[in-house]
């Protein structure tokens, strides 16, 4: 997935967004609702997106390869897994429509994900768990997942709430995190 024009207008295309009237990328985006006209979330516009996709394009061709490196390994070894699992929009709105800290924010996704789950795995989906074909390992992970590794018990007799963290590998803990 690379964020040039024509993946641009694709993706706005994909999403079957009603044009709405432009604002401006220093107002606020309210949390919560869509609106109905175009199924954005509130505050958010196709002239918007447009604008910031395009931003983060710059601003992931200024990163220096070394930086980016996992990303692109994963761009050649897997795009579609690459559009996915890490969605340019999401990185957009954790970063506040933000190019330049979207664009790192998700280098540093793909870094932290193959340090997590190692050069093998790091570059197969993570929602495939019954199959073993996936970035979860069967025998460790996928158990690990489904106990839960935090909870809450009920009440210390002193009242305060006891929380109870399992006593994972910190490699398990990192990758039933993402």
């Amino acid at each position: 997935m690379i964020l040039d024009d024509n993946w641009i207008e694709a993706r706005l295309a994909l999403h079957s967004y009603n044009v709405m009237t432009s604002s401006s990328s220093s107002e606020k985006i309210p949390a919560g609702g869509f609106d109905k006209q175009s199924g954005l979330p509130f505050g958010e516009t196709i002239e918007l997106h447009r604008s910031k996709y395009r931003e983060m394009a710059e601003a992931l061709k200024s990163i220096p390869a070394e930086m980016k490196s996992a990303y692109s390994q994963a761009l050649e070894k897997c795009p579609k897994l690459v559009e996915t699992e890490s969605d340019p929009i999401m990185f957009l709105r954790r970063e506040g429509f933000h190019g330049i800290s979207a664009a790192l924010r998700l280098t540093g996704y793909w870094k932290a994900r193959k340090k997590a789950f190692g050069e093998d795995r790091a570059f197969l989906p993570l929602h495939d768990t019954v199959s073993g074909k996936g970035a979860l390992n069967l025998e460790a992970d996928i158990p690990a997942l489904r106990t839960g590794f935090r909870y809450i018990l009920p009440d210390h007799n002193d009242g305060y709430p006891v929380r109870k963290i399992l006593h994972l590998a910190h490699e398990t803990r990192l990758k039933v995190a993402f």
